[in-house]
């Protein structure tokens, strides 16, 4: 019911996840047009936003990175996987497995959506640039 209104690498991954699941899903890239469910839909500003919101408004949903689902403590959605039956929670080692799924390409991006199991299925990479 929470959505980024900014531009996002984390609304990039989670649509990249619908789009791996559902092939009619059609909305991917860091901003969107969402649809709005009847009014249901809220956009807001920044993960820090969409946390918030979430955790004030009872029985909401929303997208955020797994950092800020960390700070704010809030419970991430768990995957049953098709092939094995498996039920993944997101944990560091699952995010690490899903990084592991796919080679990076020459310029050190990838999409590690839709991992295999035991890798949690909405991953992404996280980037940062250090002068030394």
């Amino acid at each position: 019911r929470f959505v980024r209104e900014d531009s996002s690498g984390t609304t990039s991954v989670f649509t990249a996840a619908l789009k791996a699941f559902d092939v009619n899903w059609t909305a991917v890239g860091t901003s969107v047009t969402w649809p709005n469910f009847n009014g249901m839909l809220r956009s807001v500003q920044g993960s820090s936003g969409v946390a918030v919101s979430v955790l004030w408004a009872p029985y909401s949903l929303g997208y955020v990175g797994s950092d800020s689902a960390l700070q704010y403590h809030l419970p991430s959605a768990q995957f049953v996987d098709l092939e094995s039956g498996q039920v993944q929670a997101l944990t560091v080692n699952a995010t690490a497995r899903a990084a592991l799924s796919f080679p990076l390409n020459p310029d050190f991006s990838a999409s590690i959506v839709n991992a295999p199991a035991p890798a949690y299925p909405i991953s992404g990479y996280e980037y940062v640039i250090l002068r030394m």
